[in-house]
């Protein structure tokens, strides 16, 4: 499993742009299956992939019928979500939504976090998500929710 997940991760570094900002053929392949160049940017963000050891809090998600997983886990200081990080094994649009989600939660304070519209909160940072990639939206919704749950 670990070496899957390494593996996803090099593979999504071979879709980064250039330096010169010239776009790698993955990306552009990406762009025509109707993902937004935002969603695209969170499918590439690293910054909060993997899992927070020990964690406060951990929820996890799965479709079963596409085979895509995901796992929040957060760190709670002072009533605040202090880090928020998430593994996940899926689609470009799965990895994205994941990335948003923990972006739009990170910080805040516990109970905004929870009161937060999460569907929101990833569509307005992705921007649009293809209609055949809802699912992906439905499994950073989930974990989401579960994440807040006693």
């Amino acid at each position: 499993m670990k070496q899957f997940l390494r593996n996803c991760f090099s593979l999504s570094a071979q879709n980064r742009s250039t330096a010169e900002g010239r776009e790698l053929t993955g990306n552009v392949r990406m762009k025509n299956l109707g993902f937004s160049p935002q969603l695209l940017r969170y499918f590439d963000d690293n910054s909060r992939r993997g899992r927070l050891e020990p964690a406060d809090r951990q929820s996890e998600a799965e479709n079963p019928v596409c085979g895509d997983w995901l796992v929040l886990t957060a760190r709670v200081e002072n009533q605040q979500l202090a880090q928020v990080r998430f593994q996940a094994r899926g689609c470009v649009a799965a990895m994205a939504c994941a990335a948003a989600l923990a972006e739009a939660l990170e910080g805040l304070p516990w109970e905004q976090a929870d009161g937060l519209d999460l569907r929101a909160a990833i569509l307005q940072r992705i921007e649009r998500l293809p209609e055949a990639s809802g699912h992906a939206l439905e499994l950073a919704l989930t974990a989401g929710r579960k994440l807040f749950q006693n």
